[in-house]
């Protein structure tokens, strides 16, 4: 059955198949452009029509080296440049996912003394997003 509210914590990010490992938030952004219409007869106000399309992930976790995926994947697919399959789900049957293809784009991390090791990710998307049910 379908969940009707969710507690993020039940919203995976997988990569390529795989569940990130060690993950703790994820965002999805979703947008239109807008293409400028404007004309002496608009009486002075903006005038806008929807254009291009575009989606992008980021997300956070802890810095690890011994998930299937985690950090090291992610510095492998960006420095190579490999297009990526990215999907948000929770998996339970009847629930909403999130899926399309995209390239690592930026990969930092931080080390604070005496705090946990921590990573962010931000993924471009390219073509289309699929929204789709699980069954």
């Amino acid at each position: 059955m379908a969940s009707t509210k969710l507690n993020g914590t039940l919203i995976g990010l997988y990569y390529s198949g795989a569940k990130v490992g060690a993950a703790t938030s994820h965002e999805l952004n979703i947008e239109s452009d807008m293409i400028d219409v404007t004309t002496k007869d608009s009486a002075g106000w903006a005038e806008v029509i929807p254009g291009l399309k575009s989606w992008d992930v980021s997300m956070d976790g802890l810095l690890t080296y011994d998930e299937t995926v985690g950090y090291e994947a992610l510095m492998d697919a960006l420095t190579a440049k490999t297009l990526v399959a990215v999907k948000l789900s929770t998996e339970v049957t009847g629930n909403e996912k999130f899926y399309g293809n995209g390239y690592v784009t930026s990969l930092s991390q931080s080390a604070e003394q005496e705090a946990a090791g921590t990573y962010s990710c931000s993924i471009k998307g390219t073509g289309i997003l699929t929204r789709a049910t699980n069954t």
